[in-house]
């Protein structure tokens, strides 16, 4: 009996021994503790550019036409679609393995959105195809539910379980959010008046020479070429460079660097100004801000019932490079350098063990750290207060602020009507729902003064009507000659109706 005592005392210092050790002055956590203190990922979004393509267009000294090559005009290559492939199989590792997006696609949980060109659409479709490859997709069916047998291999679902996923799209006439050099007056009329700017007329003067040669070297004639054809010579160039296509024997590297150099300035310069960041990207900010809202309502169990089927985990928004730079330009992150194939633009977006929101955001790999910002985790406060002025809040307010003369006396008036009935804000109601209550109170009187605003704009437009149609004729006069030598470049052969975008 007594010789089991001390046995006894062993075992119970033995069982002791675990939490001694936890609570011993190296400050490291289990991992219970460590797991309550990392942040929750809620949502992300990516933008990104398509992968490799074909050429835009094409100049008489090129080696291969862009009508010659195999895949057509401006499609996406074979090395396009792989490293879309690749990139989808990172995210995979990323986020589906993590545990943050289920195993197999839902469209509860991923949404898709391309411009309606071909090589956004397959780039968006290879990306996917690596987030959820073959051997993924549910073979199921609701009749299991009931008893019966499971579904065989061959009565439902593609060959090796292959997983589609759709890619949403509008034509490129309508799509305001991914293609921001459609479908903008304002943004024409001020690109128009910047190309007349002494800064744009210097850099003209000081590249004139270059110019010359670079027409020289392209065989068309130096006294029509634009530094927007040194644009399109100098992306043909890096789409030979791509491909071993040999370039033309007096396109020496100096030249060859000397024209991206110059393509780099006018990307930059065309997405100068907050009113050019609003037009150009403040709509993709916005449109991401508000999924943003939907996750962190969704987690706060506050999302309105109507709002519960656009709720997504994982957003993707398949474009171009234009597009890429001017949401960079937007988040005043862009470094003047053109957003090589396949560049991503991230935003994760996460809620704290105090239920604190923060962003990350992260261009090719990289974490940025935002103007405003005082981390690179941000406080979404911050990313809200810093994005502000260069946020559009929706495509009606878009159409507004890109119409000119009469149409945007018309819009604007329509959106003073409106104010009657305001949809509701989800930004606003996610993350500073104190400062919904105490505006409530003032959105009755807000809405009297914009009718009457309304009616007062109204009377003064209609009486001014034949005057603003005279002027106003487009966004220029008719018989400006100027435009023919910025948007009609005689000299270049262009291949494509993309409209003085490279994407």
């Amino acid at each position: 009996m007594h010789t089991k005592r001390p046995l006894h005392a062993v075992a119970f210092f033995l069982a002791l021994v675990p939490f001694v050790l936890s609570d011993s002055s190296t400050g490291e956590l289990e991992p219970s503790d460590l797991s309550a203190q990392q942040p929750k990922l809620l949502f992300v979004a990516e933008l990104c550019r398509h992968g490799d393509r074909t050429p835009l267009a094409q100049f008489p000294s090129d080696a291969l036409p862009a009508y010659k090559w195999p895949e057509g005009i401006g499609e996406l290559t074979a090395i396009g679609q792989r490293a879309h492939y690749e990139l989808g199989k990172r995210l995979r590792q990323r986020y589906v393995d993590t545990g943050f997006l289920p195993e197999a696609y839902s469209p509860r949980d991923v949404y898709v959105r391309s411009t309606d060109i071909d090589r956004t659409l397959v780039s968006a479709t290879s990306q996917m195809t690596g987030l959820y490859p073959p051997g993924t997709a549910a073979n199921t069916d609701v009749r299991v539910r009931f008893g019966n047998d499971p579904l065989h291999e061959n009565e439902g679902g593609l060959p090796h379980l292959f997983q589609p996923v759709p890619v949403h799209t509008q034509s490129k006439d309508n799509d305001m959010l991914l293609l921001p050099d459609h479908n903008c007056p304002r943004q024409d009329r001020n690109l128009h008046h910047m190309y007349k700017a002494p800064e744009f007329r210097e850099k003209v003067r000081q590249e004139r020479h270059f110019l010359r040669t670079l027409a020289k070297i392209a065989k068309v004639d130096p006294d029509t070429f634009t530094v927007w054809n040194a644009e399109r010579l100098s992306d043909t160039w890096t789409v030979f460079q791509h491909h071993s296509v040999p370039l033309p024997e007096k396109a020496t590297p100096d030249i060859v660097a000397h024209a991206r150099n110059l393509s780099y300035w006018l990307i930059t310069y065309m997405n100068q100004g907050i009113e050019q960041n609003r037009l150009r990207g403040g709509l993709i900010l916005y449109t991401v801000s508000e999924y943003m809202a939907m996750a962190a309502l969704k987690y706060q169990r506050r999302l309105p019932l109507e709002y519960q089927g656009d709720h997504k985990k994982f957003v993707l928004l398949s474009a171009h490079d234009t597009t890429v730079t001017a949401t960079l330009s937007a988040l005043q992150a862009f470094d003047g350098i053109n957003p090589p194939y396949n560049s991503t633009l991230i935003w994760e977006f996460y809620v704290g063990h105090d239920d604190a929101y923060f962003i990350k955001v992260e261009y090719n790999g990289n974490p940025v750290l935002l103007p405003g910002c005082s981390d690179v985790m941000c406080p979404v406060i911050e990313y809200i207060q810093s994005t502000a002025k260069r946020t559009v809040e929706g495509e009606f307010k878009k159409n507004i602020e890109c119409m000119v003369g009469f149409g945007h006396f018309a819009a604007l008036v329509n959106s003073w009507f409106r104010k009657l009935h305001p949809k509701e804000n989800l930004i606003n109601l996610a993350f500073s729902p104190d400062d919904q209550n105490d505006e409530s109170g003032s959105s009755v009187v807000t809405s009297i003064i914009a009718v009457v605003c309304g009616f007062l704009v109204l009377i003064g437009a209609v009486g001014i009507a034949s005057r603003m149609r005279s002027r106003y004729n487009g966004y220029v006069r008719a018989n400006d000659a100027s435009i023919d030598a910025v948007y009609r470049q005689p000299i270049m052969q262009d291949v494509v109706s993309d409209r003085r975008i490279l994407m």
